[in-house]
C-alpha cells in the first residue's frame, strides 16, 4: 500500500480564553499525525517507495451572521447531539442505526452535516450514539451504510475488523469511547469477501509452520495472526469451500 497524501483535519478557530491551550493539543495532534506516518513508512517496505504530499482540510469557519442564520434552523430540528446531553441508550441507539441503514439499502440521499452542528460540536464536544469497529474496506463505508453525520458514531476501522496482535490502540480508543464519552453500543461490524480474511485462510499453512518467515512483511504478519478465526471456521465447515469458510 502507499500513503500518498498526508490529510490533515484543521478545527475551527475560537476566541475563548482556553485558545492557547486548543492550539497546544492541536500542534500535538498534528505530531501525533506525522509520527504515525513516519512509522508505517519505516516499517513497511512498500510505503517506505511512497511520494509525499501534505493537504490541510478545513473544518469550517462560521460567522456571527452565518450563526444567526441557522438559529431558525436548529429551532426547527431540535439541539444537536453534543457532549453536554444525556448518554443514548443502546437499545434506541441500535434502532437508529438499523433505521439509517434501511435508507442506505433503500439509495436514498444521504444526510448532510450542517456547519451549526460542527460548530456545535466543536463548542460543545460529542456524544456519539455507538461506538464501531468496522473494516477498512473501501466498500464498507461505516457512516454511509448507517446514515449518519458528524458526531453520531465513534469509528476505528482496521483489515478484517479484528483485534489482531493485542491491538492496543484500538482496544484503547474503544474504552475511551465507553468510559469517557458516555456510549452505551459498541457494534463489530464485519463483511462478506473480505480481502483480509481471505489472506487469513490462505496464511494458515504460514501459521502452522514449524519455523516462521523470517523476511515476513507486516502485512504478512497480521494476516498470520488472523488465522485462529479462519481455522475454526473451517475446523465448523469441513466441507465448504474457501469462500464459505471467508464468510462464516
Amino acid at each position: 500500500f502507499f500513503w500518498i497524501k498526508h490529510i490533515f483535519l484543521s478545527c475551527a478557530s475560537s476566541a475563548s480564553p482556553s485558545a492557547r491551550l486548543q492550539l497546544s493539543v492541536c500542534r500535538t495532534c498534528k505530531r501525533s499525525f506525522f509520527q504515525s506516518v513516519e512509522m508505517g513508512c519505516a516499517s513497511s517496505q512498500s510505503a517506505s517507495q511512497a511520494t509525499e504530499e501534505t493537504m490541510q482540510l478545513q473544518f469550517g469557519q462560521i460567522s456571527k451572521s452565518s450563526l444567526q442564520a441557522t438559529e431558525k434552523t436548529k429551532k426547527q430540528h431540535g439541539k444537536y447531539r453534543t457532549g453536554n446531553g444525556p448518554a443514548v441508550p443502546a437499545d434506541q441507539a441500535l434502532t437508529i442505526l438499523k433505521e439509517g441503514n434501511a435508507r442506505y439499502v433503500a439509495s436514498k440521499a444521504p444526510l448532510a452535516t450542517l456547519q451549526s452542528r460542527r460548530q456545535a460540536l466543536s463548542d460543545d464536544g460529542q456524544l456519539p450514539l455507538a461506538a464501531v469497529l468496522g473494516c477498512a474496506d473501501s466498500r464498507c463505508p461505516v457512516e454511509s451504510i448507517f446514515d449518519v453525520v458528524a458526531g453520531d458514531i465513534f469509528v476505528c476501522r482496521n483489515a478484517g475488523n479484528t483485534i489482531a496482535q493485542a491491538e492496543g490502540n484500538v482496544v484503547a480508543s474503544l474504552e475511551y469511547c465507553m468510559q469517557n464519552l458516555q456510549t452505551k453500543l459498541l457494534v463489530v461490524m464485519g463483511h462478506t469477501k473480505c480481502g483480509a480474511l481471505n489472506g487469513a485462510v490462505a496464511s494458515i499453512s504460514a501459521a502452522d509452520a514449524s519455523e516462521p518467515k523470517p523476511d515476513a512483511s507486516v502485512l504478512e504478519n497480521y494476516l498470520v495472526a488472523l488465522t485462529p478465526a479462519a481455522k475454526q471456521a473451517k475446523a465448523e465447515l469441513p466441507r465448504a469451500s474457501v469462500q464459505e469458510v471467508e464468510e462464516r
